[in-house]
């Protein structure tokens, strides 16, 4: 399976100075950790970056990066952009598992479209954000499976069309 997993206020706003933009939430971080564990996770060199621990633990780490001289030590593996989409499907046959993209806002609109699976947190309040996602990307091409509401945010499965 190749999936897309995020979180973004109500507006799109998925990050903050590389931070993500609303106060520390556990539900959707144990949300995260319990969807992407045992798989692979493809992540930017910004996320990689914002990460409070390298490499996340029980996932299998690989970063995009454009810089071939820019280290990442823990990581499992660097994909370089050139073959991005192939090398993105390719991940799941050489590791056997699920393959999940986790950020960037650049790497969601390059593989969003070539996913199966959108996990979206969303939060149901407006934070300031520099960084945003169009909704319409996933809400055009995916239709919406599954929703569990809660009073802070929802989680959505939405499932290619």
């Amino acid at each position: 399976m190749l999936a897309s997993i995020l979180a973004c206020d109500k507006n799109g706003g998925i990050g903050r100075n590389n931070k993500l933009p609303w106060p520390h939430n556990i539900s959707d971080l144990k949300y995260f950790r319990e969807k992407t564990n045992n798989s692979v996770i493809v992540m930017g060199r910004n996320t990689w970056d914002s990460l409070p621990k390298k490499p996340l633990p029980k996932r299998i780490n690989i970063v995009v990066s454009s810089s071939p001289v820019h280290q990442f030590p823990g990581a499992d593996k660097v994909v370089y952009p050139q073959n991005l989409t192939n090398a993105f499907e390719q991940l799941s046959d050489e590791y056997q598992k699920d393959v999940f993209c986790i950020g960037g806002a650049q790497l969601y609109r390059t593989l969003i479209p070539i996913c199966d699976t959108v996990h979206l947190t969303r939060i149901h309040r407006d934070y300031i954000a520099d960084t945003k996602i169009n909704l319409r990307l996933i809400e055009d091409n995916f239709e919406l499976h599954t929703v569990e509401l809660g009073s802070y945010q929802s989680f959505e499965i939405w499932r290619k069309t």
